[in-house]
């Protein structure tokens, strides 16, 4: 009798470790199937992250985030709630501090020298430049500011706003949409 219940026992705790390894299996597989249906592949998302970009063992740009999103895909980096430093280099006269930023968010596309900010973005120079809009992109390899939508910005003593921007850093020199200029 005993030997009866024992074997019954244990038929069914392998029939039920069949059916855990089996429902295990399923699992396992629905998740590694539906997958492709969250997007792309190869994103690595970072939070609270520091990057950094150097040249010739001298540190040139930091940006720090909450948060980093990079697609392999796209060759894309989205960052939220962005702040960045790019520091002089043999980049010539009217470099001589670095140029800061920040924004809502920013992109920053393979290994392009630009970086896009949007929503409240802000780019300055010590107390001599800051411009200010919605939308700013730096190339920080040219030194050139862009904006196609509205901006402000001061240099020294000129305030000026405009209904777009091209400003160069070493030149020093603006061209501004429907520019309204203060003094």
């Amino acid at each position: 009798m005993y030997v009866r219940t024992i074997a019954a026992a244990g038929a069914l705790l392998g029939i039920s470790a069949i059916l855990l390894h089996f429902i295990a299996v399923q699992r396992a597989t629905r998740e590694v199937n539906g997958a492709a249906s969250y997007g792309p592949a190869k994103v690595l998302q970072l939070s609270q992250a520091t990057l950094s970009q150097s040249k010739d063992g001298v540190i040139r740009t930091v940006v720090w985030a909450d948060r980093v999103e990079y697609s392999e895909e796209e060759q894309e980096s989205t960052l939220t709630n962005v702040r960045f430093a790019v520091y002089p280099g043999e980049m010539g006269p009217g470099r001589d501090e670095p140029v800061e930023g920040s924004a809502d968010s920013a992109i920053v596309r393979g290994s392009s020298e630009t970086i896009v900010l949007i929503g409240n973005a802000h780019i300055y120079q010590g107390s001599r430049l800051e411009v200010r809009g919605e939308a700013l992109s730096y190339d920080y390899g040219s030194g050139r500011i862009q904006s196609d939508v509205p901006v402000w910005m001061r240099d020294g003593a000129m305030i000026a706003e405009g209904q777009s921007l091209l400003y160069r850093l070493v030149e020093r020199w603006a061209v501004l949409d429907q520019p309204k200029m203060y003094q």
